[in-house]
């Protein structure tokens, strides 16, 4: 049976008010899920659609599974609206009280995500020549992005990436560094093209839509 671990992180500047951050990540193959949310607990339905499409992408979504966490009020909270959000079997486990060792898998990852989510801060703010806060439009991607990141290219003992573990097979995504100006390819739109209009055009790269 697939267990979700779940806690959440705070970030902020010294000078600002720090924002909950939702960390997910699954036992076996280590695929992890990271986004700012507005408050903790159940009380943004959004958050509880996220990780049921979470779940989807790994493939989880019809599967039983069991969501653990610890013994605070607002983790609970949600993992009761996971629970009642799914159609398939969801068992709760809460970690015993200061008992750190049994959410060793989840610490694990809140760490891997504040440091990725540091680089790639550290890098815009170089780039850009700025110093973006926790209250910036863009760092809702950037947080979820660096979650995105370490599915794909963090290579774990086994030699083995989140996504080979999941997928069988590594991942093509191409590794281009957030926030940069990327030449892409649109959608085509209904009808007939013009000839003198072009498919492609200049954006910058905020994320990958999940699967």
């Amino acid at each position: 049976m697939s267990e979700l671990h779940m806690d959440y992180c705070f970030l902020g500047k010294r000078d600002e008010e720090v924002q909950p951050v939702l960390v997910v990540r699954e036992r076996d193959n280590r695929m992890t899920l990271s986004f700012l949310v507005r408050e903790k607990g159940n009380a943004d339905t959004y958050v509880v659609r996220r990780v049921l499409a979470f779940l989807k992408e790994i493939g989880l979504a019809g599967n039983k599974i069991i969501t653990k966490c610890d013994q605070e009020s607002p983790i609970k909270a949600l993992a009761v609206g996971i629970m009642k959000a799914r159609d398939s079997p969801t068992v709760l486990e809460h970690s015993p009280v200061r008992s750190s060792g049994s959410n060793g898998i989840v610490e694990r990852a809140i760490k891997e995500v504040e440091y990725q989510i540091r680089t790639m801060k550290s890098a815009v703010d170089k780039r850009l020549e700025t110093n973006l806060g926790i209250t910036t439009n863009i760092l809702p991607w950037l947080i979820e992005y660096a979650s995105v990141l370490l599915n794909r290219y963090l290579v774990g003992k086994d030699g083995k990436t989140s996504y080979e573990r999941l997928k069988g097979k590594p991942s093509k995504m191409l590794g281009f560094e957030f926030g940069e100006t990327v030449h892409f390819r649109r959608v085509p739109p209904p009808g007939r093209l013009a000839k003198l209009e072009s498919w492609w055009n200049t954006g910058i790269l905020v994320g990958y839509k999940s699967t």
